[in-house]
């Protein structure tokens, strides 16, 4: 009975067609030899072409044959379609696997169990290391093709066939292990229930039925799937009678999980697909926070193996995206993340400096792409908050940090300024409290980020000042701090127009042209000012926005000019008490130079630099 299987009649008459394939060669159309060529060329737009031209042709000789088998151009293209598929010529991959699947797709004459049979013949794991390489690879692309036409769907005398094969080559070759998986997934996707059930489960018995103890990586994947896929066949009952638990993802199976997940390493720096399977099923379960903490941070992030930690980098890559949720995403990027992610950050030799880095860049494309500002805020909270640090790009000589404040929505803008705010008003400063004025600066002064007070709303920004020159007291930035000396007296930070200097408990009496700050705006109302200082209305400066300190402009030389006025006031004084020891008429004499002193005390504030030597010779 055997001769007469599909197999052996398709095996016979591969003999009868090999005996002639030189003479069938020699009666091959010249173009298609000619557009074989072409189908390995580096160029998507030209392997499209060759493809297009050689199923024009091949479909126009096949009509001319009027139903008589296939024509020798069809056979000589398929036979030649699968001898190089695995070859390593150019882009030879990627423009016979397009031309095979095109081929079995029109033309339903070209039996399944044919090409099976041409990839047994012309694709043998044999020969050196190189050439079973690329039989391996031309083997999984060439049964890609039968599936991606729809053939082992329809076929169900073949699904058995490709399952096996494909499962055999992930197994004995792991650098096509992830292929070939996807490749069943599409594979297991294109199939019912009943189908599954009836031509596919029977040779996945083995896999799906061998219990937690002999659990691998390939049979966790297989399982995963078949559970998403088919939930009918592997359901309660099933997974009762076989794995002694009614749900994959019960706490009680943790433990298996995580030892499954951690033999995955194996492969490094690959990443099983069973562990996408696990995590993209596990964050849609209600316990994902206690599956999260006990497979992720307690088996991987708290392991010394580098290939541990760098599937937890790998997961968090996988299940972030798919996050809406602030508290889920402080969840994932969990203190035992954290610790192990700011470490390696910060000193260069660490094993896991590039995987950091990578991750690094992962988070930042996050937070640029991510429209809530909660969840924004939480990713921004690994790099500022303990372990880390506001200086974070100072350490790592990088700007990432600033980068992901560069892409903050304006509230999570704010969550940012109030932390920093509590840093500063708790005194328990880990760092410089000046370089965090600076940092909050240079948000002040980027345009994206200056808006009107209103949107803003009543910003506390105690102890810093928000002030403009005059000049530019339009729409006022005040979010959330500016200056008060001009960056020509600056230095050493250039931030255009105003830098913070100090916080207002140090500022005193310093000339900080063109403003200074004195006093809380509550207690201005009562305020007796100093002649050593002019207030002037807010009406007379603009609109300057000073949350919670008022805005004063000083007078040239503040502190002669005070010194000299606190000197005419106490000779005026003695000679006021002189007068009136004396009577009327010798006292005149002395009421005219009180006034004299006075009128040129008062021009001290007017023209200071005539008025200084009079008084200073009077004093005298």
């Amino acid at each position: 009975m055997a001769l007469f299987s599909p197999f052996s009649m398709a095996l016979n008459h591969m003999d009868q067609s090999s005996e002639s394939s030189e003479k069938g060669k020699r009666s091959v159309d010249g173009q298609i030899l000619d557009i074989f060529w072409k189908l390995v060329e580096t160029k998507k737009e030209d392997r499209l072409s060759a493809a297009k031209s050689l199923l024009n042709i091949v479909i126009a000789k096949q009509k001319l044959n009027k139903g008589h088998g296939l024509c020798t151009d069809l056979a000589y293209t398929v036979e030649r379609l699968v001898k190089g598929i695995g070859s390593l010529r150019k882009a030879a991959r990627h423009g016979f696997t397009l031309a095979l699947t095109e081929v079995l797709r029109l033309f339903p004459s070209v039996s399944t169990d044919h090409v099976i049979c041409l990839i047994k013949k012309h694709l043998l794991l044999s020969g050196t290391k190189q050439e079973k390489g690329s039989a391996v690879i031309g083997q999984m692309l060439a049964y890609g093709a039968i599936i991606r036409a729809g053939r082992a769907s329809v076929e169900p005398d073949v699904l058995g066939t490709v399952v096996l094969s494909l499962q055999n080559l992930a197994a004995q070759r792991s650098y096509v292990q992830h292929a070939a998986f996807q490749l069943l997934t599409e594979l297991f996707s294109s199939v019912d229930e009943k189908s599954f059930k009836k031509h596919i489960l029977p040779h996945l018995k083995d896999s799906l039925c061998d219990g937690w103890n002999n659990c691998t990586p390939d049979k966790l994947w297989l399982l995963f799937v078949c559970a998403r896929l088919f939930p009918g066949v592997v359901n309660q009952a099933f997974m009762r009678e076989h794995w002694q638990t009614e749900r994959l993802l019960s706490p009680e199976n943790y433990t298996h999980l995580t030892r499954i997940l951690k033999q995955s390493t194996a492969g490094h720096p690959l990443v099983h697909l069973a562990c996408r399977e696990v995590v993209m099923q596990a964050v849609k379960e209600k316990d994902f926070r206690l599956f999260w903490k006990t497979v992720v941070d307690d088996g991987l992030f708290n392991s010394h193996l580098s290939e541990k930690v760098y599937l937890g980098f790998q997961l968090i890559k996988e299940v972030l995206p798919y996050i809406k949720k602030a508290k889920k995403v402080q969840h994932i990027l969990s203190q035992p993340f954290c610790n192990i992610f700011i470490k390696a950050s910060l000193w260069s030799q660490h094993p896991l400096n590039p995987a950091v880095c990578e991750m690094s860049d992962f988070l930042t494309n996050f937070v640029k792409e991510c429209t809530d500002s909660t969840v924004q805020f939480a990713v921004l909270k690994v790099y500022i908050q303990s372990p880390g640090t506001i200086l974070f790009d100072q350490v790592t000589k990088k700007k990432t940090l600033a980068t992901v404040l560069q892409h903050l929505l304006p509230d999570a803008l704010k969550k940012y300024v109030a932390l920093l705010k509590e840093e500063v008003l708790g005194q328990s400063f880990s760092v410089d409290p000046r370089l965090i004025s600076v940092r909050l600066l240079v948000l002040a002064t980027r345009k994206k980020i200056v808006k009107p007070v209103t949107e803003l709303g009543e910003v506390n920004c105690f102890p810093f000042v928000v002030v403009k020159p005059v000049t530019e007291l339009g729409e006022v930035n005040c979010f959330p701090f500016v200056v008060v000396k001009p960056v020509t007296e600056l230095g050493v930070v250039n931030c255009f127009p105003f830098v913070v200097v100090k916080p207002v408990t140090e500022l005193g009496e310093v000339n900080c042209f063109p403003f200074v700050v004195v006093k809380p705006v509550t207690e201005l109302g009562e305020v007796n000012c100093s002649p050593s200082e002019v207030v002037e209305p807010v009406t007379e400066l603009g609109e300057v926005i000073c949350f919670p300190f008022e805005v004063v402009k000083p007078v040239t030389e503040l502190g002669e000019i005070h010194k000299l006025w606190t000197k005419t006031v106490s000779l005026v004084s003695k000679l006021k008490k002189r007068r009136s020891e004396l009577d009327s008429k010798s006292s005149d004499h002395l009421c005219a130079f009180e006034v004299f002193l006075l009128h040129l005390g008062l021009q001290l504030f007017l023209d200071s630099k005539r008025t200084t030597e009079p008084l200073e010779v009077g004093s005298l």
